[in-house]
């Protein structure tokens, strides 16, 4: 099973009710391919709407836990201390989805998506201690908005289970690759000299940060994405 597209659109996900159970599948199944994108489109959708009699919110914003990019010389260009708070990863839900491979064992199951999305959006408040540029040794905090022209391809590995018809599955194990095309920062700071020192040299060295977060980045967003599946998967009615 290789580069199955799973077309959702804004329109479909804004107009219909986010499905109340998910479709485990059986490797036995005749139409596994079909099987397989019905669940991720369901799941698409239920992150989108969220399923309120389930406890179930949108994740339309993804409310993500605080991190720290910590400094670290062996970067050229992203080698100083950020701290974010308060953070939101907004449009996931409507990102794009390929399967690019799948394996379905009866209590198992391996699968490799890519997701790709123009305007995969986060804000945060930020807090850098000490950061120098043009020859200024400054310290900068404030709200954050980031753009990403996202393109992730994401592992994941998992387990399920049947009893009586009804039916459990865990993501154990999600790991998140990245080749973003580009990404855009705008920063609102009481220190708005800085703020505008910080944007342009982001915006110049553009590839280079992206080459230099996108290991750390992924670290941090494959667990938030984990263990909000998994949530999901221990609300939401399963069935094969």
């Amino acid at each position: 099973m290789k580069g199955f597209i799973l077309f959702i659109s804004v329109f479909a996900l804004a107009v219909a009710e986010a499905p109340k159970e998910l479709t485990l599948c059986r490797p036995s199944d005749p139409n596994l391919e079909q099987c397989v994108a019905k669940f991720m489109g369901d799941f698409m959708q239920i992150l989108n709407e969220g399923v309120p009699e389930y406890d179930i919110p949108s994740a339309n914003p993804i409310n993500a836990p605080d991190f720290i990019l910590e400094a670290d010389p062996q970067y050229t260009i992203v080698n100083f201390e950020q701290r974010y708070s308060n953070v939101k990863i907004f449009n996931f839900p409507l990102s794009r989805a390929t399967i690019e491979s799948a394996s379905i064992e009866e209590n198992s199951y391996s699968i490799v998506l890519r997701f790709t999305n123009p305007l995969l959006k986060t804000t945060a408040n930020f807090d850098i201690p000490s950061i120098s540029l043009q020859g200024q040794t400054f310290s900068l905090s404030g709200n954050a908005t980031i753009v990403i022209d996202a393109n992730y391809l994401a592992t994941l590995s998992g387990s399920k289970s049947e009893s009586n018809g009804s039916g459990q599955a865990q993501i154990t194990d999600l790991v998140l690759t990245s080749a973003h095309n580009s990404i855009s920062v705008a920063l609102e700071s009481e220190n708005q000299e800085g703020a505008s020192t910080l944007s342009n040299f982001l915006a110049m060295n553009q590839q280079t940060i992206i080459a230099e977060s996108k290991s750390r980045i992924n670290a941090y967003f494959g667990p938030v994405l984990k263990n909000l599946a998994n949530d999901i998967f221990s609300k939401i009615p399963l069935k094969y």
